[in-house]
């Protein structure tokens, strides 16, 4: 008999295990792991290119060996398929990684030109966008989802169930508005920048403290002086209050405060605490955090800030960069300050210097006083200035004026009331101020509201609206049984940029060129 040799043996017992199915009776082959697909949208508008994957290693990455989509449809749609039970289960939070050559449907057929990264949190990745990137930076930074998520909803002023909202897809649901601005104009920036996202927790400790949004400084005996001081102690509404203080000496002598906020020829605002012309006992609210929210004097904005420990830098040097204003950033320190006299003086511990991007996007209502009113409330004016037969400048409403690329007033428009919340419009030639040869121009929609206790008509489809040389558009408010002629100005296109001192820095700046700063 011929001897089997043991490399024989090996063999015919791996065939023998796999004749039997790899293993005794008692000892069956496991099965695969169970998998799930999953599935959802990238938007600022819907994202086509990017790829979304489960991060399980943390690091804000699409890494090898993590569950990944194939690029975004046009729509922004993604699928991850075969992710196991485990995986999906595992809290790993989801990144939409969007390269340079993506498309936004908002600018179709423009790519992004930055790559940047967005990211849901676990378990919501059925919508990944700025504002729940936002959100998972709070979990990052250790807060629960649920704190993260009121601390944005705080800081972009909207209900927490519309975090997760594709505004995209429903511009006109609540919040989606102010969403789209704060994602576009400021989150997509500033991921694209690289710059820090900071969501804040809720802050319960004071913190005295103010930050310079203007000194002009001709002597020591001339100088103005603003800056908004607050203790950053924050609301159930994410916000906490911060008031406008303006100091001013002329020839050594205080300045009125009636006189430096000009209270005289300001338009009164409505505001949360009503009808007011904003002066140093007003309470504007803000947030922590970055993106965040501001409000002052009812003016809605949204906001960016980065902070600099300057402990111990020049003097000199630091204003010299405040007053160069590089980059668009608003100089902060004017008039006769020569950054050379600070000598080789530093800054003392606890200096900062903030630099702040600013963009309304909701004007509060105001009116002037000087514009003049009609002598009923909104609702009789409705009911009195039906669509006409023939329209004249005494049975419409003026609606403000038109003007030529020279600033020249054209025309009037006006206004009549229609049913169901007709507006018609009419434009009307001006002559020694008197609306003449009036004809029907086009149509919009008039909405009488209630707001912070004032009876308020809206419109949309003004002619005013696409007039570039028209600063703002007409609202008629109500106040004292009066109809007043409103206004409100139009959303900023373009953000403001300020570099700011904070109390201790300016203190520092203000002892030497022989002045005594403010506390806190």
């Amino acid at each position: 008999m011929k001897k089997i040799c043991s490399r024989n043996l090996g063999l015919l017992a791996v065939l023998a295990l796999a004749a039997c199915g790899g293993g005794g009776d008692g000892d069956p082959t496991p099965p695969p792991p169970a998998t799930v697909t999953l599935s959802g949208v990238v938007i600022d508008g819907p994202i086509r290119g990017a790829t979304v994957c489960l991060d399980l290693n943390g690091d804000g990455a699409c890494g090898s060996g993590e569950p990944a989509s194939a690029p975004t449809d046009a729509a922004g749609n993604y699928t991850i398929a075969g992710v196991t039970e485990e995986q999906a289960a595992s809290g790993a939070a989801f990144v939409a990684m969007v390269p340079a050559d993506a498309i936004d449907a908002d600018n179709p057929g423009v790519p992004i030109g930055t790559a940047y990264t967005m990211r849901a949190p676990a378990g919501k990745g059925t919508l990944i966008s700025p504002i729940t990137t936002m959100i998972q930076a709070g979990v990052a930074r250790g807060l629960t989802l649920a704190v993260a998520e009121q601390a944005v909803a705080g800081q972009l002023q909207v209900g927490v169930a519309n975090l997760y909202r594709n505004y995209s897809a429903e511009p006109n649901a609540e919040g989606s508005s102010a969403l789209a601005v704060a994602a576009t104009g400021f989150i997509v920036p500033a991921l694209k920048s690289g710059s820090p996202i900071d969501v804040a927790a809720p802050v319960t400790t004071p913190t005295p403290t103010y930050a310079v949004a203007d000194f002009m400084y001709v002597d020591a005996t001339n100088w103005y002086l603003r800056y908004m001081a607050a203790d950053r102690v924050t609301g159930s509404d994410g916000l906490y209050p911060y008031y406008d203080r303006r100091i001013q000496y002329v020839g050594g002598e205080p300045v009125p405060a009636e006189t430096i906020y000009a209270i005289a020829a300001q338009p009164i605002r409505l505001t949360a605490q009503g009808w007011t012309k904003c002066d140093g006992t007003t309470e504007h609210r803000t947030s922590l955090g970055s993106p965040y929210s501001g409000i002052f004097c009812g003016d809605r904005s949204y906001n960016t800030r980065t902070e600099e420990d300057i402990s111990g830098k020049s003097i000199a040097e630091v204003v010299a960069v405040i007053r160069a204003g590089a980059n668009d950033v608003t100089n902060t320190l004017r008039g006769n300050i020569v950054p050379a006299q600070f000598g080789t003086a530093v800054f003392p511990a606890g200096s900062v210097l903030t630099r702040r991007s600013m963009q309304v996007h909701e004007y509060a209502v105001r009116y002037l006083e000087a514009d003049g009113f009609l002598d009923m409330t909104v609702a009789q004016l409705i009911v009195q200035r039906p669509i006409p037969a023939s329209p004249t400048g005494t049975n419409t409403v003026s609606m403000g004026t038109l003007r030529d690329a020279n600033g020249n007033i054209v025309k009037r428009p006006r206004v009549a009331f229609g049913p169901g919340g007709l507006a018609q419009y009419y434009l009307c030639d001006l002559v020694e101020g008197i609306s003449v040869n009036c004809a029907p121009s086009s149509t919009g929609t008039y909405t009488l509201t209630t707001l912070h206790g004032a009876a308020v008509i809206t419109f949309t489809n003004q002619p005013t609206e696409n007039d570039p040389y028209a600063t703002s558009d007409r609202i008629l408010v109500e106040r004292d049984g009066r109809t007043w002629y409103g206004n409100r100005p139009k959303p900023d296109k373009t953000a403001e940029t300020a570099a700011r001192l904070n109390h201790s820095a300016f203190t520092a700046v203000a002892a030497l060129l022989g002045i005594v700063a403010p506390a806190p």
